[in-house]
Formats: C-alpha cells, sequence, structure tokens
C-alpha cells in the first residue's frame, strides 16, 4: 500500500481518466460532475483542464453549472502554535485561492467545504446543486 500526501496526485485515478470512463455516458446529455479534492496549485491545472472538458462533452459554450468542485478547506481548522505556522498557513490559502481562480475560470464553480464543520447537504446547497 501507499500514502499520497494531501494535494498530490494519484496517477492510477485521476480526474482525466475518470472523464475518459465516463464519455459514453456523458456525450450528448447536460451532465452535472461534482468533484471532492482539494484545489491546489499542484492540482488546479488537471481540475481546470476537467472543467473544460466536461463543458466541451456537453457542448457547453456559456458558463453554466456543468462541474461543481468541493473545494475540502482544513487549514482554518488547524491550530496556529507560532507566528511562523500562521504566516505559513496563510500563504499556503493564498496559493489555494489563486489555484482556485484558475479552476473558475475553466468553468467550474468552486465552492468551499469545511467538513469538520458543515455537513455536506449545505455544501452542495450553496454549489446550487442540493
Amino acid at each position: 500500500e501507499r500514502a499520497l500526501a494531501p494535494g498530490d496526485l494519484d496517477p492510477d485515478s485521476s480526474l482525466a481518466l475518470a472523464l475518459r470512463l465516463m464519455h459514453p455516458h456523458l456525450a450528448g446529455a447536460k451532465p452535472l460532475v461534482v468533484v471532492v479534492t482539494r484545489v491546489t496549485p499542484g492540482t488546479a491545472i488537471e481540475i481546470a483542464e476537467g472543467a473544460r472538458r466536461v463543458r466541451s462533452i456537453a457542448r457547453e459554450r456559456r458558463k453554466r453549472l456543468s462541474m461543481v468542485v468541493l473545494d475540502v478547506r482544513a487549514l482554518p481548522l488547524a491550530p496556529a502554535p507560532s507566528p511562523a505556522w500562521e504566516s505559513a498557513r496563510d500563504l499556503v490559502a493564498q496559493e489555494d485561492r489563486v489555484a482556485s481562480r484558475m479552476v473558475e475560470e475553466a468553468g467550474a464553480r468552486v465552492v468551499p467545504w469545511r467538513p469538520g464543520s458543515e455537513d455536506l447537504r449545505s455544501a452542495l446547497r450553496r454549489g446550487g446543486i442540493a
């Protein structure tokens, strides 16, 4: 067995692979794809490409809802034991915001979700799909 660090891509189960496998089921339909992950600088490019692919499959030219990304946010829940830790946490949060904007510009709706403080149904509702 192996473990991935948070935000690392799993080459055996990528979003691109999942979309390729789902393509026959999505083609000609108006799909709504929900992705639950953490949007980081390391994952944003693949997620943005996935959003463009879903829009292409759905033949969606306008920025309508075809992919929602529940962006798992846990950093605010982590304690800040020192000023250095707090600065690092703030820097990571800023980088993640830039990554989220990249995904949104590709046509996905990014909904921050804090699993420890919000239930899934509430997050989906905020994303416009529950």
